[in-house]
């Protein structure tokens, strides 16, 4: 296929891949199509800025014999898909997650970009403690959209309610997580807003009714869902951080967000460029002195709102609960070798 070497067919149109000259760099090729290249080009531009610890990372666009592929590092992981339904993960585990998708989601629509296709199979679960969200749709492409089925709202994928689309994908994932339960796809007209049956908060009975109300106009924002996640993980966690990145303050708290200083230097760590926002602070790459490599330094918003909602995620037990239900299904395959291999 051109310069790429393909590993792997993962799925229709869908390819991992090497180059001969840079072996170990994986990337996965994605085929696009578009009666309009130029502006395909500029969205997947767009895809390529939006770099977010908790994004799979958009290199651009590449032509290969004639055909368009939209290159994306490969990331190694296990699909959540495949920690869904049996059995349910405790409500951290699924808070931790669910927060860090919120913040992806929550980063891009504020860029003004929509995933359109928010499922599990698009979330991988990395040995570090992250969730990273992948397979983001291209507008200007003739790609197909995913067809009617759970995580699709009762008003489809039309234009101008994609984000409010990818809320309602996000509140069924929500579901899911927390229920362990898969719902029963039903035909548009006759959809109502899930109702949470188990012992949970209030809040989150309530967030997953708003996330997935059947009328857009109602439903709640993922902006809003991220919010009400962090205040969840605070009331159930204690004091701990969102994602992998390591956390500090900042001495400002714009009303909107907006207007963070960039600084030279956080504590230790040196600012090299700012790499994603969310609803409550932005993310930096930043240079760590004392690990001799580059960091992703998120900074929070100071003042009482980004205490109340500081969340923490501790990434090394949800790794520990995942690894430990991963080798229970290997086991019960009996594919499992005794060495955290299969």
């Amino acid at each position: 296929m051109g310069d790429w070497i393909v590993e792997q067919v993962v799925a229709a149109d869908l390819y991992r891949c090497h180059r001969a000259d840079m072996p170990f760099r994986k990337v996965v090729l994605r085929s696009v199509r578009s009666l309009d290249p130029a502006k395909l080009e500029a969205e997947a531009d767009a895809l390529s800025r939006l770099e977010h610890p908790n994004v799979q990372g958009v290199l651009g666009l590449e032509s290969s014999g004639g055909e368009l592929y939209l290159v994306a590092e490969a990331t190694q992981g296990t699909s959540l898909a495949t920690f869904l339904h049996t059995p349910p993960l405790p409500l951290k585990a699924a808070l931790q997650i669910a927060a860090q998708v919120a913040d992806a989601l929550s980063t891009a629509h504020g860029r003004g970009i929509v995933h359109r296709d928010v499922r599990p199979e698009h979330i991988q679960l990395t040995s570090d403690g992250r969730a990273i969200l992948s397979g983001f749709s291209l507008r200007n492409s003739l790609e197909r959209l995913p067809a009617a089925g759970a995580y699709t709202p009762p008003e489809g994928l039309r234009g101008g309610q994609e984000a409010r689309a990818d809320a309602y994908a996000f509140g069924v994932l929500l579901y899911e997580l927390i229920t362990g339960n898969q719902i029963e796809v039903v035909p548009p007209a006759q959809r109502t807003a899930l109702s949470l049956e188990v012992a949970v908060p209030k809040p989150l009975r309530e967030l997953v009714a708003q996330l997935t109300h059947p009328d857009p106009e109602v439903r709640t924002s993922v902006s809003a869902a991220q919010q009400i996640l962090g205040l969840a993980l605070r009331d159930s966690l204690g004091d701990h951080s969102t994602s992998s990145a390591e956390a500090t303050y900042v001495d400002t708290e714009p009303a909107d967000g907006s207007g963070l200083p960039t600084p030279g230097r956080v504590g230790r760590y040196t600012i090299v460029k700012e790499i994603g926002r969310g609803g409550v602070g932005v993310v930096y790459e930043a240079e760590d002195p004392g690990l001799r490599r580059r960091v992703a330094l998120k900074v929070l918003l100071a003042g009482s709102f980004a205490r109340a909602a500081r969340i923490s995620i501790d990434g090394l037990d949800l790794v520990r609960y995942l690894n430990t239900q991963l080798v229970q299904k290997k086991r019960a395959r009996g594919r499992y070798d005794g060495n955290g291999s299969a």
